[in-house]
Formats: C-alpha cells, structure tokens, sequence
C-alpha cells in the first residue's frame, strides 16, 4: 500500500496515467486489439520485459541497467515498450512478457473481468437473485470470497424487499404485539 496522503504533500502526482512515474517499466500498452499491463519493475522482470521486445543488450544500458535509472528514463523506456506492442495483438504481447519472465496481464473490460473462470470460481462475484424474477446468469452482483477450512460462507437469499422484516423486527426483536403494529400502521408510521 503506497502512502498517497504523503506523497499528496510532496507535491507527487497522484493520476499518471497509463504509467506509474515511480517504478518502471509499469502500466499498461496499447496493443494492436487493445491493452496490456505490465508490472515489471525489479531489475530481474525490466529484464524480462527488454528481452520480450527484442532488446536484450538494453538490460546493460546504463539508462535501464538499475530501477532508479529506468524511473529516470521511464518515458523512453515505455515509448520502446509502446512501440513494439503496437502491432502486437494483446494475447502475442502479454505471452512474449510471461515466456521472458515479466508479469503481464491483458486489461479487460469489467464485464470480462468479472466473468472470468477464476473470478467465478471463486464466487469473487456470483449471479444475483431477484425474489420475484429469479436468477439470471446476466446479472453479477459481489460474492464473498473468503474461504473457510470448515465452515461455508455465502449470499445464499436475495436482498430483503422493503419493509419485508418489517413484522419480525418489530415483533420478535422489540416485543411489539399486533395489535401496537397495527396502530402503527394505521397512523402511517409503517
């Protein structure tokens, strides 16, 4: 976790854009279908990602050689970077950075990202259920992906509908008898 308040008073930018100004290489490319990140900051992954591009020799280039002289020339580093993944589609760009060691992902829209087999595995997100109108596999809602040794956790019943506890809450959990939440609702409080 980065202290953002702190560098929010060193007078450090906080939106970067595509990149982050204080690791690199990092953050995401243009492919010729559509986008990629790479996370490749420590000297063992930027070498990994120059190997990737086809451009071994610049892991002894006293610009790239150390992470504070890639920060240094991020942007030249991230232009050669972008240049290459270019005419690359993202599945060609993202497999050449994993083969040489470099972690990379495809950026994916939030419809495919949470869609995604692992995503649904482990219930991260889960179908939600209407009490009227069921389930629909269309609609996704937050799952709970915490995973217990011995116990089960889940959202096993749609959202309550309004004022659908009303009489539980008011009779078994305050003690109100019937003939009191009638009145109530007789006088519009309810």
């Amino acid at each position: 976790c980065e202290p953002f308040d702190v560098f929010e008073r060193l007078g450090l930018p906080l939106r970067t854009g595509d990149y982050v100004p204080r690791l690199a290489p990092f953050g995401t490319f243009a492919t010729s279908d559509g986008w990629f990140a790479l996370c490749a900051p420590t000297d063992a992954f930027a070498r990994g990602a120059l190997r990737a591009i086809g451009r071994p020799e610049l892991a002894e280039d006293p610009r790239f050689v150390s992470r504070d002289g890639r920060v240094a020339n991020a942007d030249v580093l991230h232009g050669l970077i972008s240049a290459w993944a270019r005419d690359r589609t993202t599945e060609e760009a993202v497999t050449r950075m994993e083969r040489e060691g470099a972690p990379a992902a495809p950026v994916r829209s939030t419809a495919e990202a949470v869609r995604d087999p692992l995503v649904l595995d482990r219930e991260e997100v889960v179908p939600l259920t209407h009490a009227r109108y069921g389930q629909t596999e269309e609609l996704l809602g937050s799952g709970v992906p915490i995973t217990f040794s011995r116990s089960t956790v889940a959202l096993d019943r749609p959202a309550p509908a309004l004022g659908e506890h009303t009489d539980a809450v008011l009779g078994e959990l305050l003690g109100y008898d019937a003939d009191r939440v009638r009145a109530m609702r007789d006088r519009g409080v309810l």
